[in-house]
């Protein structure tokens, strides 16, 4: 078993690398296989010598940082980068995400990049191995020293130093708030219907994100109503049910005004929207059953216990109230 630069499997510290870009060797890479994308912060993107010139338009929502801080990226820049020296590099094109925020490393090498070069880290070990050209597999051994001086602090870490985190959910489901000014990309002859667009992009995006918007434009919708779902011609769902089974006639229950004031609203609500349509039986074959949410509003069900006993060879048996 190889020796373990701490001595143990705990001593945490990060994998950081020294690879070459635009013949600079650039040191302080950190090979984060938690990150979904390649970072490249503003300040290598300026020691590199690079200008917007070189920038694609990024056209997705801003970032959010484990601090909780956002930022708008620069746009992607695509650099080639080799790996190691001599006859165990190995080169390979990495589509960077620039960004303009302070941190301690120069660059984020992310699942990505990972992913094409086929390689194997080990923040245990501080090296990672990978195949080259030539397909001998090579030991990069990461910068130790360096290291030592990012160790994750037991204290919380500062506001200055962010990392960039692409697949953290948000639990509230907040959405960015837009700033600046916009501009309507009306849909067709109606003026009211489109969708605002920041008037601080660039030329070129913009004029790309009008074309297809209105090329698309049979893809948006106001109200659920325009979004009635397939055809039955073209898929129908079909319930499993065991051919000796045979209707209960549920006895009806009695609601407390409160229960049916709220059945009757969702009931108008799904009849307003075309996803339900009314139909008479002569039987009462299953109750709806209203439930308090925690934020008080009244959520209602039917009661499928029957029907799932039903329907014994249902995979995907209806939810059991």
């Amino acid at each position: 078993m190889e020796e373990l630069p701490g001595g143990t499997t705990n001593f945490q510290i990060s994998l950081l690398i020294s690879v070459d870009m635009t013949n600079t060797d650039v040191r302080r890479v950190l090979v984060d296989q938690g990150s979904s994308c390649d970072i490249m912060y503003a300040q290598l993107f300026k020691t590199l010598q690079l200008d917007e010139t070189y920038l694609t338009p990024y056209l997705g929502s801003d970032l959010t940082g484990f601090n909780g801080a956002t930022t708008k990226p620069w746009g992607y820049v695509d650099l080639v980068v080799t790996f190691g020296s001599q006859e165990t590099s190995k080169t390979i094109k990495v589509k960077f995400l620039v960004v303009d925020r302070p941190s301690l490393y120069q660059c984020i090498m992310g699942r990505t990049a990972i992913t094409d070069l086929i390689v194997v880290p080990s923040t245990a070990h501080l090296k990672m191995k990978y195949y080259t050209h030539m397909g001998q597999i090579a030991t990069l051994h990461g910068e130790a020293p360096e290291a030592k001086k990012t160790k994750t602090p037991t204290s919380p870490p500062t506001p200055n130093i962010s990392l960039i985190d692409l697949d953290s959910p948000s639990k509230e489901h907040r959405r960015p708030i837009p700033d600046g000014e916009f501009e309507l990309v009306p849909f067709g002859e109606d003026p009211s219907r489109g969708v605002k667009i920041g008037t601080g992009l660039p030329d070129l995006a913009r004029k790309q994100l009008k074309a297809c918007l209105r090329e698309n434009t049979n893809l948006f919708a106001r109200h659920a109503s325009e979004m009635p779902g397939l055809d039955p011609i073209v898929a129908c769902h079909q319930l499993t049910i065991d051919p000796a089974a045979s209707a209960i006639v549920q006895c009806r229950r009695r609601q407390s005004p409160e229960k049916a004031d709220a059945a009757g609203k969702a009931v108008k609500d799904l009849l307003e929207t075309n996803f339900i349509y009314e139909a008479r039986y002569t039987t009462w074959l299953s109750n709806v059953v209203l439930v308090k949410k925690s934020n008080g509003k009244w959520s209602m069900c039917c009661d499928y216990t029957d029907l799932n006993s039903a329907c014994p060879k249902d995979s995907y048996p209806l939810t059991c109230i």
